[in-house]
């Protein structure tokens, strides 16, 4: 409920408006102390496991380029790949707002997911830079 002056004298009218549909708080729906606490907790883990497959990735990168003995190969891959996490942000915040949040979050989880997955079986340099990018793009 919203009190609005009704003109702009000294006069105490005012106007009531009722707001109608949700709240637009979006932590409305954690409204007990526990589920604070549960999702600013899995909120956490999800940060630090972020971090720490992003770190990994990049210096495991280094040794895969290597045992393929095309060290040479390292920094265009690195450099591709930021330039695409970089192109590739407003994308996905464009497909979060015009769908719903949870498929972006499924497309993006898939691409992350299948990326891994051909960096890790990768037989040449070559699937492991298209891993790489399949990879940064989710």
């Amino acid at each position: 409920m919203e009190v609005m002056d009704k003109g702009s004298g000294t006069s105490a009218e005012h106007t009531v408006v009722e707001h109608s549909g949700t709240s637009k708080n979006p932590m409305a729906v954690y409204n007990t102390r526990r589920k604070k606490w549960a999702f600013w907790t899995g909120f956490l883990i999800f940060s630090v496991a972020l971090a720490i497959a992003t770190d990994t990735t990049f210096l495991y990168l280094s040794f895969a380029t290597s045992s393929f003995s095309q060290n040479t190969l390292l920094s265009t891959i690195g450099l591709l790949t930021s330039v695409l996490s970089a192109v590739t942000q407003p994308f996905w915040g464009k497909l979060a707002d015009r769908s719903e949040r949870s498929i972006s979050l499924l497309c993006s989880l898939v691409l992350f997911v299948t990326g891994y997955i051909i960096c890790a079986a990768a037989p040449t340099i070559t699937s492991l830079g298209a891993g790489q990018v399949i990879y940064t793009v989710g």
